[in-house]
């Protein structure tokens, strides 16, 4: 047998928590980084939001419409309904931008029952032109869409017996030119169109039976 002193046992000495708080701080790393995306995110969606009211600032009415037929807010004579002639009235408009490579007229009574009645599109229309003529067809290069009447061109107000309706005669100013073809739809107008307008203008009347 040996008389030598059994070996000293070295205790390692661990600090309490230690893993705990390592794991701890891994944790609040992951959350960190979580929150910084989520700003980043939102940052991302606030400067979309500003980018798009931006776009919209640009779409300002900057076209003025006229019509020797009727004053804005004013009523429609019954020439140009279907108590009348039916016929389209004049109408001009200035402040068309120098970019505009076409022009969109829309004719369109909010107040119908059950959605907006559509009176009368007309697109591709030159972006040099600023009037139409009463009763007149479109110049070279505008083309007709389908009114909610089933037919193609003009037709006038012609409410049901009751208050009276609005009538919007809205110019577009758009940056390109539509491929839509003849008899095409505003909702089909109105989708093509997106991202493309530059200005808008639009005079309203009134007409009631």
């Amino acid at each position: 047998m040996s008389d030598d002193p059994p070996p000293k046992r070295t205790h390692e000495r661990h600090q309490p928590g230690a893993a705990c708080r390592a794991g701890t701080r891994d944790q609040v790393g992951v959350r960190a980084h979580r929150v910084q995306f989520a700003w980043l995110r939102l940052l991302a969606a606030l400067i979309s939001l500003l980018v798009g009211c931006g776009k919209e600032s640009m779409v300002a009415a900057s076209i003025s419409v006229s019509s020797p037929a009727f004053s804005s807010g004013g009523a429609i004579p019954a020439k140009y309904t279907c108590s009348g002639a039916d016929v389209s009235p004049a109408l001009s408009w200035t402040g068309t931008p120098g970019g505009a490579h076409s022009l969109v007229l829309t004719v369109i009574d909010p107040d119908a029952p059950g959605k907006p009645f559509v009176h009368w599109v007309i697109f591709n229309l030159p972006p040099a032109s600023s009037d139409l003529s009463e009763g007149a067809a479109p110049p070279r290069g505008g083309v007709q869409g389908r009114n909610d009447f089933g037919s193609n061109g003009y037709r006038g107000p012609c409410p049901p017996p009751g208050p009276a309706h609005h009538y919007h005669f809205k110019i577009y100013a758009l940056d390109t030119m539509t491929s839509l073809p003849e008899g095409a739809s505003n909702s089909s107008l109105q989708e093509a169109i997106k991202g493309h307008v530059l200005a808008t203008g639009e005079i309203v009347g009134t007409f009631k039976r």
